[in-house]
């Protein structure tokens, strides 16, 4: 008898359905969308001021 296939990606078991790859594109593009506007909110804050 086969045994059931186990989850050894990492991934959790309910998946969004997205993959890996997906899954790191998304995150890098949140981050580099939270990260940019930071730099521009200081030079903002220091010639604003």
């Amino acid at each position: 008898m086969r045994e059931a296939p186990r989850n050894i990606s990492g991934a959790s078991a309910f998946s969004t359905g997205r993959s890996y790859k997906e899954n790191e594109m998304f995150r890098s593009v949140l981050l580099w969308m939270l990260g940019i506007p930071i730099p521009i909110i200081i030079l903002l804050w220091l010639f604003l001021d």
